[in-house]
């Protein structure tokens, strides 16, 4: 009797392919129903070999079985694949956005820099600014994508004690156009003695949050429900492990991954 539900256990699980243990444990599961079934069944009056025919035939058609095994560990196995590559694609994305966004920056800040340096240089020490230096500043501002206004002083109207102050202060010179869908910063520069340049340029700081954040949450958030799938898969999820995950995420999993690997060797040994 036992050799025969032994066979047919062995049978459906053949093709599924997942965590050992746990398919041992629902063939465990399946064995002692079956076992249950037929002792049940002899009870009735049904001779071994009886008993153990139909409560196989009653426990379902094998071949549907083993569909539907096959099946469901596949499903699994798909979903925390597809929740870890979604996991990893976040993390990815996101700190790659943000290194784009960092060159971007540097950049801009470098480009900011080079253009009051020709300015200075173009006004030099002179007391006032022609239209033909005014057309000049307004073709490197327009050359500049990133530019959203330059002002030029004289040196001597901002310059006080404690600093430099341009509130209220009509500049010699403004650049302006409108692009509303930027963050702006300011930068100053004071390049020679006579001259003293503010140039309103194109910021990133609040797209680089929004991905820093929103890129980073969705990765930890994914990654944990895939380490929580694989304890659950390993019968020792637990709340203090959820709360690992959570905090720790990939170094949280790790431990983990050490821990289980040795009561493995503690138990076979």
């Amino acid at each position: 009797m036992l050799k025969e539900i032994e066979v047919y256990v062995n049978r459906l699980y053949q093709h599924a392919a997942g965590n050992k243990k746990e398919i041992k444990e629902l063939k465990d599961e399946m064995r002692s129903h079956l076992m249950e079934a037929v002792h049940e069944l002899k009870q009735e009056g049904k001779s071994e070999q009886e008993a153990v025919h139909l409560a196989i035939e009653r426990f379902g058609g094998e071949a549907e079985l083993q569909l539907i095994i096959g099946q469901l560990f596949q499903a699994q196995r798909v979903f925390a694949k597809r929740v870890l590559y979604t996991a990893i694609f976040f993390l990815v994305a996101s700190l790659l956005t943000i290194f784009i966004i960092w060159v971007d920056e540097l950049g801009n800040n470098h480009e900011n820099r080079a253009i009051a340096d020709r300015i200075s240089d173009l006004l030099g020490t002179q007391s006032s600014i022609t239209a033909d230096q005014q057309e000049h500043i307004k073709q490197l501002a327009q050359s500049a994508g990133q530019i959203a206004s330059i002002k030029v002083y004289k040196l001597d109207k901002v310059e006080r004690e404690n600093g430099f102050h341009t509130e209220g202060v009509i500049p010699d010179y403004q650049y302006d156009t409108s692009v509303p869908i930027f963050e702006w910063m300011d930068y100053y520069y004071q390049r020679n003695q006579e001259w003293f340049i503010h140039i309103k340029s194109r910021h990133f700081s609040g797209i680089f949050d929004a991905v820093l954040v929103g890129g980073l949450t969705a990765y930890i958030v994914l990654f944990t429900i895939w380490a929580i799938i694989n304890a659950y898969h390993h019968r020792r999820l637990n709340t203090g492990w959820i709360i690992v995950f959570t905090l720790f995420n990939a170094v949280g999993y790790i431990a983990y991954h050490l821990i289980r690997r040795k009561a493995r060797l503690n138990a076979a040994s």
